[in-house]
């Protein structure tokens, strides 16, 4: 017996009130348990099978604990783990200190090359640093640039860093901690690479609405997979919800193989026609 994608990802933990759920995971990540875990660890906390060096300042308590509780990017890593395809490249958007890009290079064949893009530059350092420290022959790339579709005459965009945790976004005013980083775009990047057929992993808070309104070409024609958080976000002054951002992709030629929450994974349809 076969059930929907919807009831596929369900677990135990599912049923749990989220009260109960937001209630349990603030205890276990405070900034007191994480620093503690850190200092037992010598800030080298395991997350599964990897290994994240979380010794850098920007990286607080409460992060340091969910990633050994693996709660950070919880449901990411488990899609990556047990449904990233491994035999195509991948690219992924929004890489912070790198904790997904590890288990996604451990995923992967050995020939095949990953490609992480982040735009806080300070993020961009920690990411490479725990990808060479996890994976020291195998093939990646950290590119500090910022998902952009609408750069300055320099092709560089504004980008606020958060400096409590490990996120940021694309500046909106002048008085956030901003950084001027150079733009891409998902099919510049592709074409820059020399990528064939590959695999988009996303988490870019909200951005990516933008990409997949821009780089919809690139997508049917040579994505094959996509593990992405999607996020509320607006596009062109109109709000967008997630499961606008689903519609969107499923009328990509995707369909949705699994989800929890904003967590969902497509693959490319094959029984539709891509145009």
């Amino acid at each position: 017996m076969s059930f929907p994608p919807s009831v596929q990802a369900m677990s135990l933990r599912d049923f749990i009130p989220l009260d109960l759920k937001t209630a349990v995971a603030r205890r276990m990540c405070s900034d007191l348990v994480g620093n503690l875990v850190g200092a037992i660890f010598n800030d080298r906390i395991p997350s599964w099978d990897c290994h994240i060096d979380t010794s850098s300042p920007r990286i607080d308590g409460p992060t340091k604990a969910s990633v050994f509780w693996r709660l950070y990017e919880g449901s990411e890593i488990r899609f990556i783990r047990s449904q990233l395809r491994a035999d195509l490249d991948v690219v992924e958007v929004g890489g912070s200190i790198g904790v997904v890009s590890c288990h996604i290079r451990r995923r992967l064949a050995p020939h095949r090359r990953l490609f992480v893009v982040e735009a806080d530059p300070e993020l961009a350092t920690i990411a490479d640093n725990n990808l060479r420290s996890n994976h020291p022959k195998a093939s990646f790339e950290v590119l500090n640039r910022a998902v952009s579709y609408h750069p300055d005459a320099d092709g560089l965009v504004r980008f606020a860093r958060s400096p409590a945790n490990v996120s940021g976004r694309l500046a909106e005013d002048t008085s956030q901690d901003v950084v001027e980083v150079g733009a891409t775009t998902l099919g510049g990047l592709v074409e820059e690479k020399q990528i064939d057929e590959f695999v988009l992993v996303s988490d870019i808070e909200g951005a990516e609405a933008q990409l997949l309104d821009q780089d919809a070409e690139i997508l049917r024609d040579r994505c094959r997979q996509i593990v992405i958080e999607l996020h509320e976000t607006q596009l062109a002054g109109t709000a967008v919800g997630i499961d606008d951002l689903v519609a969107t992709i499923t009328d990509l030629g995707f369909a949705l193989d699994a989800r929890r929450g904003p967590v969902c994974v497509f693959s490319a349809d094959k029984s539709e026609k891509r145009q």
